[in-house]
């Protein structure tokens, strides 16, 4: 109970310094960019999984959404991040399952073009190992991965591979250059 004469100011929202008529612009500006961003992603969404069949191009797992699942057990991942690039292409796209999407985004898993052989590898950086064990963090399913990627994992319409030049500015900005 409150001692008597106090006042009881509940302590949330104290630090806000917007006016209501503020935060209700940032509001609508915030729910425009999630319309906008939602049937954009649906569509890139649809686009990659039809694209690699609903196959995880790092594992080769092929995990559609069953007739009693709510969704798919794989993601559509941006190469480059569309929040930065708003690029939803096919081209900017890994169809990948939730653990292999959360690898690559961390930078746990990196993929890379190889303009020689003509083919992406998937390939665990240096630092990601120094780290890893230093924290006995178990790198097995992740290192089962690396080497080139069969071709069969890729889209049938070569036109739709993972853009080569996104792979390396992606690499760039992920290893620090």
């Amino acid at each position: 109970a409150l001692p008597m004469g106090s006042a009881h100011q509940p302590s949330f929202g104290l630090e806000d310094d917007i006016s209501p008529q503020e935060a209700l612009i940032q509001r609508v500006k915030q729910w425009r960019q999630q319309a906008v961003r939602g049937s954009a992603g649906r569509k890139f969404s649809k686009d990659i999984s039809d694209a690699y069949e609903y196959r995880c191009v790092f594992s080769g797992q092929r995990l559609p959404r069953l007739e009693i699942t709510e969704s798919a057990g794989v993601d559509s991942a941006h190469i480059l991040p569309w929040s930065t690039h708003d690029i939803n292409s096919v081209r900017n796209g890994l169809c990948l399952n939730k653990q292999c999407h959360w690898a690559f985004d961390e930078g746990i898993l990196q993929l890379a073009f190889d303009n020689i052989g003509n083919n992406y590898i998937i390939s665990l950086p240096k630092k990601i190992k120094r780290a890893a064990s230093k924290a006995s963090f178990d790198l097995a399913y992740f290192e089962s991965m690396t080497g080139p990627i069969p071709k069969t994992r890729l889209p049938k319409n070569c036109a739709l591979w993972p853009s080569p030049v996104y792979l390396a500015e992606l690499n760039r900005y992920m290893s620090g250059v």
